[in-house]
């Protein structure tokens, strides 16, 4: 991030590339479901690299993070378009994930389908699951939540507004699938020996159900996952 020395980041942080760079309706949501504030640092076209140099000199410039805070983190994607080894990919996540998790932090990771190429992605020749590795990094870090929901979205092209971005249909969905997976984690208690949830995973679907215009996840699927 821009924040000055010593500066001090908490409520909701929105980090990665452009799924959130440009997300204002998910800022706007989880502030207004959760009540605290959503400060974004996403940067478009941005790399697994860039995040977690973006994050270690935040803290190396003596920048710190509050008591529940909880970042939201979609990349990894720009990386599979690039042609970066996924060994890169899973270390760096591994390193951004577990110095967020050493700073009390829970992150709720927007995981990318396995896609080499925009053309891939137009024709819809990929595995619209997430990549195993996101997978092993989400079991590798008891702080991080997984949003699986990105494929499924790319290959349904009344989602999207380009090959690569979501219409405004798609961003609800997406949205949706994020609070979700939120309410997940606070209902799991996952990270809950550094940090007490501050918000009721009920109050939580609830955002996500206002939020979705078309969910990949039911309400019922919603609640069976916090559950």
């Amino acid at each position: 991030t821009s924040a000055a020395s010593g500066n001090v980041l908490s409520g909701n942080i929105m980090a990665g590339a452009s799924w959130n760079s440009t997300n204002t309706a998910l800022q706007d949501a989880l502030t207004q479901a959760t009540g605290q504030q959503t400060q974004n640092f996403a940067v478009p076209g941005s790399t697994t690299s860039d995040t977690l140099k973006q994050l270690n000199d935040f803290i190396g410039g003596g920048g710190s993070f509050g008591a529940d805070t909880t970042v939201f983190l979609q990349a990894g994607g720009v990386d599979f378009l690039n042609g970066v080894d996924k060994g890169t990919i899973k270390d760096n996540l591994n390193s951004i994930v577990s110095t967020l998790g050493n700073q009390g932090v829970k992150v709720v990771l927007t995981g990318s389908p396995y896609a080499t190429s925009i053309t891939d992605v137009q024709n819809n020749n990929f595995n619209p699951e997430v990549d195993p590795l996101y997978k092993d990094v989400a079991s590798a870090n008891k702080n991080v939540a997984l949003v699986d929901t990105m494929g499924n979205i790319l290959q349904n092209k009344s989602l999207l507004k380009d090959a690569l971005h979501t219409n405004e249909v798609g961003t609800a969905q997406y949205n949706a699938d994020v609070l979700a997976a939120l309410a997940s984690m606070n209902s799991s208690n996952i990270g809950s020996q550094q940090i007490a949830p501050t918000v009721e995973s009920a109050q939580l679907l609830n955002a996500a159900q206002t939020s979705a215009v078309t969910p990949t996840m039911s309400t019922a699927q919603a609640i069976s996952a916090a559950n």
